[in-house]
């Protein structure tokens, strides 16, 4: 039978993505619509011109405009005289440009672009950007005279990525670094692969983040299935902590930390100084940030505070979300035959899961009353997310 999470999905059919179906999962957002991913991103033809220059790439199908003699002859200037284009997509630089208008206030362009997704919930209130390699984006339509829309292929060009989550927001409520976890939680027991293959898989990840709280072989595991989970902070690939519209804190420095833009090919940068301690000094690098918060003694007195706003970068190159494979260097496994018709996940939880009242998978009431229990159950489950997309391949409905 299908999970509760995937009766209220639309047919492949209808995916404007397919095979792939990006949503949150229901009850843990204000919508449960298609998300867009590999959002295309609007840049001056002028610039676009300057970047393509300095190595920069566009995908056949894109929208290419005639320049006009004034755009061109700017352009032309430019690049002569050494200016920096007025690119606000921070075109050519391998980190996001911090400097800009506080968060409630962001530009016109970047608010009002499709492919940054906004949502709220009773934990977390933010927007996230999706990129997937070799997979669909959806049509980029017309755009205003002198620009151009280009893709997302800028951003995995020379990368061996196949996915990228960004999440910015705030908290709505303070919570402890050592509450706040990620990486994927199952609503029933998945089909576990064969011993050498799950082994293999877990040291993979445990390479990466000693830090994992995993349960996939117990009976007793909570909320009916199992999870693999570490925390948040230790697990982002980047980092970024700025100062929300009511922060009354400032650096050292006296200056005001922005948020940084979401679009565009390039990295989110680090940004920890606002944790203080060893991290006021802005120069403690990602690697270290992430071994220092591995270690559980670590965390303590350490806050996610809900008037700061934070960008968390989650990029990776082991699982395939066009193929819905798990890349083990030698053999690529198909992940969909084991996961019980379930989708993999980018979320964040408040603690361990918890545990489901009663047996929902044998639940043998009568039909209306019983199936209004479970969703009464799985709603009071799912409030326990700050959020939680679901990446659903069409494979996985088999």
């Amino acid at each position: 039978p299908p999970s509760p999470s995937a009766r209220s999905l639309p047919p492949p059919s209808q995916w404007p993505t397919r095979p792939l179906f990006f949503r949150f999962a229901p009850h843990t957002a204000n919508h449960t619509r298609s998300l867009m991913i590999n959002p295309p991103v609007k840049r001056r033809k002028a610039d676009l011109f300057r970047t393509r220059g300095s190595g920069g790439s566009l995908r056949s199908g894109s929208m290419i405009l005639m320049d006009t003699a004034r755009s061109l002859r700017r352009s032309v200037t430019a690049m002569l005289m050494g200016e920096r284009p007025r690119d606000e997509e921070g075109a050519g630089q391998t980190a996001c440009d911090e400097r800009r208008e506080p968060h409630d206030e962001s530009s016109h362009h970047e608010r009002n672009s499709r492919g940054i997704e906004s949502f709220s919930n009773n934990l977390f209130s933010g927007r996230c950007v999706i990129r997937v390699v070799n997979a669909p984006s959806l049509d980029m339509g017309e755009c205003e005279e002198g620009y151009v829309y280009v893709d997302s292929e800028d951003y995995f060009k020379g990368k061996r990525r196949t996915m990228q989550v960004i999440m910015q927001g705030q908290f709505r409520h303070r919570t402890p670094f050592s509450e706040v976890l990620t990486g994927q939680a199952f609503d029933r027991p998945p089909a576990l692969p064969p011993q050498w293959a799950l082994n293999l898989g877990l040291s993979i990840v445990r390479s990466l983040n000693p830090s994992i709280q995993e349960n996939l072989t117990q009976q007793d595991a909570c909320v009916g299935g199992r999870y693999i989970l570490s925390p948040l902070i230790a697990t982002a690939q980047t980092v970024h902590i700025a100062h929300g519209p009511s922060a009354s804190d400032s650096p050292t420095s006296g200056e005001r930390i922005m948020p940084p833009r979401l679009l565009g090919a390039c990295d989110v940068p680090e940004q920890t100084t606002l944790l203080g301690g060893m991290f006021a000094s802005g120069q403690v690098p990602q690697g270290r940030r992430k071994k220092h918060f591995q270690r559980p003694e670590n965390l303590s007195g350490h806050f996610f505070e809900p008037d700061l706003i934070y960008t968390f970068d989650f990029y990776q190159h082991l699982f395939l979300p066009s193929t819905c494979e798990f890349d083990l260097g030698f053999y690529k496994l198909d992940v969909s035959r084991y996961l019980n018709r379930q989708p993999i996940e980018s979320m964040a939880i408040w603690g361990l899961p918890k545990q489901l009242q009663g047996n929902t998978s044998q639940d043998h009431g009568n039909g209306h009353t019983a199936r209004r229990r479970r969703d009464s159950q799985h709603q009071q489950h799912e409030q326990q997310y700050f959020w939680r997309i679901q990446i659903w391949h069409e494979k996985l409905l088999l």
